[in-house]
Protein backbone atom coordinates (compact mmCIF):
# COMPACT_ATOMS: atom_id res chain seq x y z
CA UNK A 1 0.00 0.00 0.00
CA UNK A 2 2.77 2.37 0.90
CA UNK A 3 4.59 1.38 -2.28
CA UNK A 4 1.52 2.28 -4.38
CA UNK A 5 1.30 5.73 -2.76
CA UNK A 6 4.96 6.32 -3.41
CA UNK A 7 4.52 5.32 -7.06
CA UNK A 8 1.49 7.63 -7.40
CA UNK A 9 3.43 10.55 -5.90
CA UNK A 10 6.40 9.77 -8.16
CA UNK A 11 4.12 9.62 -11.21
CA UNK A 12 2.47 12.92 -10.26
CA UNK A 13 5.89 14.56 -9.91
CA UNK A 14 6.91 13.16 -13.30
CA UNK A 15 3.69 14.46 -14.89
CA UNK A 16 4.20 17.89 -13.33
CA UNK A 17 7.86 17.91 -14.43
CA UNK A 18 6.88 16.78 -17.93
CA UNK A 19 4.24 19.53 -18.20
CA UNK A 20 6.70 22.18 -16.97
CA UNK A 21 9.34 20.95 -19.39
CA UNK A 22 6.83 20.96 -22.25
CA UNK A 23 5.82 24.54 -21.48
CA UNK A 24 9.48 25.51 -21.13
CA UNK A 25 10.29 23.85 -24.46
CA UNK A 26 7.42 25.70 -26.15
CA UNK A 27 8.56 29.00 -24.66
CA UNK A 28 12.19 28.43 -25.71
CA UNK A 29 11.20 27.46 -29.24
CA UNK A 30 8.89 30.46 -29.55
CA UNK A 31 11.69 32.72 -28.35
CA UNK A 32 14.07 31.02 -30.74
CA UNK A 33 11.69 31.60 -33.65
CA UNK A 34 12.11 35.32 -33.21
CA UNK A 35 15.73 35.10 -34.35
CA UNK A 36 16.26 34.11 -37.94
CA UNK A 37 19.70 32.63 -37.16
CA UNK A 38 18.41 30.04 -34.61
CA UNK A 39 15.48 28.57 -36.56
CA UNK A 40 15.67 27.38 -40.13
CA UNK A 41 13.14 25.66 -42.35
CA UNK A 42 15.29 22.53 -42.43
CA UNK A 43 15.40 22.35 -38.61
CA UNK A 44 11.64 22.80 -38.30
CA UNK A 45 10.87 20.16 -40.92
CA UNK A 46 13.32 17.77 -39.26
CA UNK A 47 11.63 18.28 -35.88
CA UNK A 48 8.17 17.80 -37.40
CA UNK A 49 9.26 14.57 -39.08
CA UNK A 50 10.79 13.32 -35.81
CA UNK A 51 7.54 14.02 -33.97
CA UNK A 52 5.25 12.43 -36.55
CA UNK A 53 7.51 9.49 -37.44
CA UNK A 54 9.62 8.43 -34.42
CA UNK A 55 12.29 5.79 -34.81
CA UNK A 56 11.20 2.21 -34.02
CA UNK A 57 14.50 1.44 -32.32
CA UNK A 58 14.06 4.25 -29.80
CA UNK A 59 11.16 4.41 -27.39
CA UNK A 60 11.84 8.11 -26.72
CA UNK A 61 11.11 10.80 -29.32
CA UNK A 62 14.31 12.38 -30.67
CA UNK A 63 13.10 15.93 -30.15
CA UNK A 64 11.23 15.53 -26.88
CA UNK A 65 13.17 12.66 -25.30
CA UNK A 66 13.95 14.81 -22.25
CA UNK A 67 10.37 16.04 -21.98
CA UNK A 68 8.10 13.00 -22.55
CA UNK A 69 8.72 9.52 -21.11
CA UNK A 70 6.41 6.55 -21.49
CA UNK A 71 5.49 4.93 -18.19
CA UNK A 72 4.85 1.29 -19.02
CA UNK A 73 4.19 0.48 -15.39
CA UNK A 74 1.14 2.79 -15.24
CA UNK A 75 -2.40 1.55 -15.36
CA UNK A 76 -4.45 1.71 -18.58
CA UNK A 77 -6.29 4.82 -17.44
CA UNK A 78 -3.06 6.59 -16.56
CA UNK A 79 -1.48 5.55 -19.89
CA UNK A 80 -4.55 6.76 -21.74
CA UNK A 81 -4.44 10.12 -19.95
CA UNK A 82 -0.75 10.45 -20.68
CA UNK A 83 -1.35 9.54 -24.33
CA UNK A 84 -4.07 12.19 -24.57
CA UNK A 85 -1.77 14.77 -23.02
CA UNK A 86 1.03 13.69 -25.31
CA UNK A 87 -1.22 13.85 -28.39
CA UNK A 88 -2.38 17.30 -27.32
CA UNK A 89 1.20 18.35 -26.82
CA UNK A 90 2.20 16.94 -30.22
CA UNK A 91 -0.70 18.77 -31.89
CA UNK A 92 0.35 22.01 -30.20
CA UNK A 93 3.93 21.41 -31.28
CA UNK A 94 2.86 20.64 -34.83
CA UNK A 95 0.67 23.75 -35.02
CA UNK A 96 3.49 25.81 -33.58
CA UNK A 97 5.97 24.33 -36.06
CA UNK A 98 3.57 24.92 -38.94
CA UNK A 99 3.17 28.56 -37.88
CA UNK A 100 6.95 28.83 -37.49
CA UNK A 101 7.50 27.45 -40.99
CA UNK A 102 4.96 29.90 -42.36
CA UNK A 103 6.62 32.79 -40.52
CA UNK A 104 10.08 31.78 -41.70
CA UNK A 105 8.90 31.49 -45.31
CA UNK A 106 7.15 34.84 -45.02
CA UNK A 107 10.32 36.41 -43.59
CA UNK A 108 12.36 34.87 -46.41
CA UNK A 109 9.94 36.28 -48.98
CA UNK A 110 10.10 39.71 -47.35
CA UNK A 111 13.91 39.60 -47.21
CA UNK A 112 14.10 38.44 -50.83
CA UNK A 113 11.73 41.20 -51.90
CA UNK A 114 13.76 43.82 -50.01
CA UNK A 115 16.99 42.51 -51.49
CA UNK A 116 15.48 42.78 -54.97
CA UNK A 117 14.35 46.33 -54.22
CA UNK A 118 17.80 47.23 -52.88
CA UNK A 119 19.42 45.71 -55.96
CA UNK A 120 17.15 47.75 -58.23
CA UNK A 121 17.95 50.89 -56.21
CA UNK A 122 21.66 50.17 -56.36
CA UNK A 123 21.51 49.71 -60.13
CA UNK A 124 19.50 52.91 -60.45
CA UNK A 125 21.93 54.84 -58.24
CA UNK A 126 24.89 53.40 -60.14
CA UNK A 127 23.33 54.48 -63.43
CA UNK A 128 22.63 57.96 -62.03
CA UNK A 129 26.21 58.22 -60.75
CA UNK A 130 27.55 57.25 -64.17
CA UNK A 131 25.34 59.84 -65.88
CA UNK A 132 26.37 62.51 -63.37
CA UNK A 133 30.01 61.57 -63.83
CA UNK A 134 29.64 61.92 -67.60
CA UNK A 135 27.90 65.27 -67.16
CA UNK A 136 30.64 66.48 -64.81
CA UNK A 137 33.36 65.34 -67.20
CA UNK A 138 31.63 67.12 -70.08
CA UNK A 139 31.15 70.27 -68.00
CA UNK A 140 34.81 70.15 -66.90
CA UNK A 141 36.01 69.81 -70.49
CA UNK A 142 33.66 72.59 -71.61
CA UNK A 143 34.87 74.91 -68.84
CA UNK A 144 38.49 74.08 -69.64
CA UNK A 145 37.90 74.82 -73.34
CA UNK A 146 36.15 78.10 -72.52
CA UNK A 147 38.97 79.10 -70.16
CA UNK A 148 41.51 78.41 -72.89
CA UNK A 149 39.53 80.52 -75.36
CA UNK A 150 39.09 83.32 -72.83
CA UNK A 151 42.82 83.26 -72.05
CA UNK A 152 43.61 83.54 -75.75
CA UNK A 153 41.11 86.39 -76.12
CA UNK A 154 42.60 88.17 -73.11
CA UNK A 155 46.09 87.84 -74.56
CA UNK A 156 44.83 89.18 -77.89
CA UNK A 157 43.08 92.10 -76.19
CA UNK A 158 46.19 92.85 -74.16
CA UNK A 159 48.27 92.87 -77.31
CA UNK A 160 45.75 95.16 -79.03
CA UNK A 161 45.79 97.45 -76.00
CA UNK A 162 49.58 97.59 -76.07
CA UNK A 163 49.49 98.42 -79.78
CA UNK A 164 46.89 101.12 -79.16
CA UNK A 165 49.03 102.62 -76.42
CA UNK A 166 51.99 102.70 -78.78
CA UNK A 167 49.86 104.40 -81.45
CA UNK A 168 48.65 106.95 -78.90
CA UNK A 169 52.23 107.64 -77.80
CA UNK A 170 53.28 108.14 -81.43
CA UNK A 171 50.35 110.48 -82.04
CA UNK A 172 51.18 112.46 -78.91
CA UNK A 173 54.81 112.67 -79.99
CA UNK A 174 53.80 113.87 -83.45
CA UNK A 175 51.43 116.38 -81.94
CA UNK A 176 54.24 117.78 -79.80
CA UNK A 177 56.53 117.94 -82.82
CA UNK A 178 53.80 119.71 -84.79
CA UNK A 179 53.20 122.20 -82.01
CA UNK A 180 56.92 122.90 -81.75
CA UNK A 181 57.16 123.36 -85.50
CA UNK A 182 54.15 125.68 -85.44
CA UNK A 183 55.79 127.78 -82.73
CA UNK A 184 58.98 128.00 -84.77
CA UNK A 185 57.03 129.00 -87.84
CA UNK A 186 55.20 131.68 -85.90
CA UNK A 187 58.48 133.03 -84.59
CA UNK A 188 59.87 133.14 -88.12
CA UNK A 189 56.82 135.00 -89.34
CA UNK A 190 57.13 137.47 -86.51
CA UNK A 191 60.80 138.02 -87.32
CA UNK A 192 60.06 138.41 -91.02
CA UNK A 193 57.34 140.97 -90.35
CA UNK A 194 59.68 142.88 -88.08
CA UNK A 195 62.33 142.96 -90.77
CA UNK A 196 59.80 144.11 -93.33
CA UNK A 197 58.69 146.87 -91.01
CA UNK A 198 62.23 148.02 -90.51
CA UNK A 199 62.85 148.09 -94.27
CA UNK A 200 59.69 150.05 -94.86
CA UNK A 201 60.58 152.51 -92.15
CA UNK A 202 64.03 153.03 -93.63
CA UNK A 203 62.56 153.61 -97.08
CA UNK A 204 60.19 156.22 -95.71
CA UNK A 205 62.98 158.00 -93.94
CA UNK A 206 64.97 158.20 -97.15
CA UNK A 207 62.12 159.87 -98.92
Amino acid sequence: MGGNKKREKSQKRKKSSTTDQNEKGLKQQRQGSNTKDDVTVSDILSQTHSVLYPSDSDNNLPVFDSEVTLHTSNTMSESSAENENFEKYVREQFNFLRISVSNVLEKQNIITKRLDEYEVRMERNESMCKEQSKSLDFAHKDIKTKNTKMSAQCESLQKSLNDANKIIENLQRRQLDFERQAIKNNLRLVGYHEQEGEHAEKAVNKV
